[in-house]
């Protein structure tokens, strides 16, 4: 079990990308992944800069390239662990846990994204008919799921 909150998040669905007794291969391939990866590659202005971002967008900078970088480095699409992604739902401030029950394309593009979306930097995502920010806004370890599950 593997449970991830935030930017967390993509630790802990990067690691249930691999089987048991490969735990050195996973954490060499998140080294690689985290040197790869920089503000360029999460981020960028919006047209209007922090001004769009501040008056008609949820979040002072656009955060949809993280997105494109999770689907251009995360080249696995198989879950082998069971992983707990933590999301704060933006219209009524409750905790919401993503698991493998979704698939890799929900669970790594939607629920990290979520997971791991600043409020008031970054945009919120919008996933399953629900707005989600940053898990961290409520729980920051989720030691609870993990151990539930």
């Amino acid at each position: 079990m593997v449970s991830g909150i935030s930017i967390g998040a993509i630790n802990a669905v990067a690691m249930s990308l691999f089987k048991q007794g490969k735990e050195d291969e996973a954490s060499k391939w998140l080294v690689e992944f985290w040197e790869k990866l920089n503000a360029d590659s999460i981020y960028s202005n919006w047209p209007g800069y922090i001004v769009e971002g501040a008056f008609w967008r949820s979040g002072l900078y656009n955060n949809s390239k993280f997105v494109d970088f999770l689907h251009e480095n995360v080249p696995m699409r198989t879950i082998y662990r069971k992983v707990s992604v933590g999301a704060t739902n933006a219209k009524n401030g409750a905790f919401t846990r993503f698991n493998e029950t979704l698939g890799v394309e929900d669970l790594m593009f939607k629920a990290v994204a979520a997971s791991s979306a600043f409020p008031g930097f970054f945009q919120s995502v919008n996933f399953r008919n629900h707005t989600y920010i940053d898990g961290g806004v409520l729980i920051n370890l989720d030691i609870a799921g993990a151990i539930e599950r």
